[in-house]
């Protein structure tokens, strides 16, 4: 299982489990940004890849999406708020990510982008 283990983050995000296999190979890329403001007002947009029997009931990777703002008060998970608009009708939160990259075979990607529109470009 790999988990954010920081003790000032309550999101458990990138939670990867699978009772009784060891995982191997697995890359990422990520990103650090020095935050200057108060702590209080962190707000965060989060989207990936998750494998989690306990949200999504089997052991399948799945896109996700996330945000938060004043530091995880308020927050809503995939499609579950009224905030997300989704754009692209090809991939969509909680779909099984398919076919996936395995030891000695090919390999896959993919490219996530988070776009801020405004209520105007939406009318």
């Amino acid at each position: 299982m790999f988990r954010n283990t920081g003790n000032t983050n309550p999101l458990p995000w990138n939670i990867h489990e699978k009772q009784g296999v060891k995982y191997f190979g697995v890359w990422g890329i990520g990103s650090v940004y020095n935050i200057r403001g108060p702590h209080n007002e962190l707000n965060v947009l989060v989207a990936g890849w998750l494998v989690s029997p306990s949200i999504n009931g089997d052991q399948l990777p799945r896109l996700y999406t996330y945000w938060t703002v004043n530091n995880g008060k308020i927050g809503c998970f995939n499609l579950l708020c009224a905030a997300f608009v989704q754009i692209d009708r090809t991939f969509t939160p909680k779909m099984p990510l398919s076919p996936v990259s395995t030891i000695g075979g090919p390999s896959y990607d993919m490219k996530i982008t988070i776009n801020q529109v405004n209520q105007q470009e939406l009318e």
